[in-house]
């Protein structure tokens, strides 16, 4: 074997393990390199071949043919380096502003992936705002004041709130609907960001960004639940407030119901009403663990999108 044949296969192998190191950090990555170097020296031998056929001259000398592989190597691999030292150069401003402050450099980076990521979550926090929206019809001051304030008091207020309320129990399975169709939008939307990345990268961000959706989809169907099971609730003390008018009465300076004294029908009534009461109170508790989680991982999900983004094969 000739030194300049030796060369140029030392060479193509120190390509292959460079590019394994720094663009395709895994066995798979390395298996594709090795793929792509066979296939390119394959072509070249062959087209040498052919050439030389066809002039009547001998073939080309191999080692030329194993020093040009190595070119058509990192040629074909430059779109997976550029994305990793693009992936690296956001890591870099990441880490000098600190993890805290990701949001602020999303904002400002120019890079690709950062790019990518600035669009995955501009679209989840819209989706999620509208969805927010959603929410707010579902419980009225008016059903707070019918239920505990001084409009129990109050027989036609009464009825307003029982019907008010029924409407909104009866669109709660649309609402939950509403939901599903924007969140599925989202993550069609998502999938469909216009990125200079590799497929590499490009998939494994719309996988980590749908699973961040069913994240929120999870709660918000959950939160759709507690919405109902509260109107639920609140319809069945508006009915117990009907059924026994005059049995209580608002006292201002404990901004709360008071039932009156009259045997055990009238305690048992009020009994019941206490515990609705903390049934819905319940509600809203659990509610804001809800929303609170979903806040505080918000960070974690954005850096899960970003490692997403800057995947290798």
């Amino acid at each position: 074997m000739r030194r300049t044949t030796r060369l140029s296969l030392s060479l193509l192998a120190a390509i292959i393990l460079a590019l394994t190191i720094y663009a395709y950090p895994s066995w798979a990555g390395f298996s594709t390199l090795l793929f792509r170097a066979g296939a390119i020296l394959a072509v070249l031998t062959i087209a040498t071949v052919i050439g030389a056929g066809l002039s009547r001259r001998r073939p080309g000398r191999f080692d030329l043919i194993i020093a040009l592989t190595a070119i058509g190597v990192v040629i074909a691999s430059w779109a997976q380096i550029s994305a990793s030292a693009d992936a690296n150069r956001l890591a870099g401003e990441i880490t000098d502003a600190g993890e805290e402050n990701v949001l602020v450099v999303l904002a400002a980076t120019e890079t690709n992936t950062g790019s990518l990521v600035r669009a995955g979550v501009e679209l989840r926090n819209g989706t999620n705002s509208e969805i927010e929206l959603l929410f707010a019809p579902l419980w009225r001051e008016d059903f707070a004041n019918a239920i505990g304030g001084p409009a129990a008091e109050d027989a036609d207020q009464l009825a307003a709130a029982s019907e008010n309320i029924a409407a909104l129990a009866a669109a709660i399975d649309e609402i939950r609907v509403t939901i599903d169709q924007m969140l599925d939008d989202e993550i069609e939307a998502i999938a469909a960001i216009e990125t200079a990345l590799p497929d590499s990268a490009r998939l494994s961000f719309a996988a980590t960004a749908r699973d961040e959706v069913e994240g929120d989809r999870k709660i918000f169907h959950a939160r759709v639940d507690l919405a109902a099971a509260r109107l639920d609730v609140a319809a069945r003390i508006i009915t117990l407030l009907q059924v026994n008018p005059g049995g209580y009465r608002y006292d201002p300076a404990a901004e709360a119901l008071a039932f009156l004294a009259g045997g055990a029908i009238l305690t048992a009534t009020a009994d019941s009403y206490l515990a609705m009461m903390a049934n819905i109170e319940a509600t809203w508790i659990e509610e804001g663990q809800l929303t609170a989680g979903q806040d505080a991982r918000w960070m974690e999900s954005v850096l899960a999108l970003i490692e997403a983004a800057s995947a290798t094969p």
